[in-house]
């Protein structure tokens, strides 16, 4: 049977609005060019609060004139996530999604290894998909 891993999200927030006294996974929204002005730009992960991670990504920090939205991700039923399913949950979103401005693992699918993880997105998940199921981005189905 697989791991199920609930995420619950919130937002859209602007910078200013997020919450800083979480962790886990977020999504930046904001114009592109070839994906319109709330195009799913980024996904990535936290292991300390998310004001202090989007710090550290100075390009998108610029906020684009107030465009940019960020949704963040917890772990469902006021649970914190391990190091190894935050990782997991990021790779596996990444892998799915195919953020615009996401390059590691955007192309990579997992060989037989992929891990046997269902992951259910709740609440204001916004353009992800409600249900990801990691085994059907194992390399095998691409043949």
């Amino acid at each position: 049977m697989p791991t199920l891993i609930e995420v619950d999200w919130a937002g859209p927030y602007t910078y200013e609005e997020i919450p800083s006294d979480v962790f886990g996974i977020y999504q930046v929204y904001g114009p592109h060019p070839t994906y319109g002005q709330q195009a799913l730009l980024y996904i990535g992960k936290t292991k300390r609060n998310f004001k202090k991670r989007l710090e550290d990504e100075a390009w998108w920090f610029g906020d684009n004139n107030g465009s940019m939205r960020y949704r963040v991700g917890t772990r469902w039923g006021n649970r914190a996530f391990t190091s190894e399913e935050i990782d997991l949950v990021e790779k596996v979103l990444i892998i799915a999604h195919a953020p615009a401005y996401n390059s590691k693992d955007v192309q990579s699918n997992w060989g037989e290894d992929a891990p046997d993880l269902v992951i259910y997105n709740w609440n204001d998940y916004g353009l992800l998909l409600p249900a990801v199921v990691a085994d059907r981005y194992r390399a095998s189905h691409f043949k």
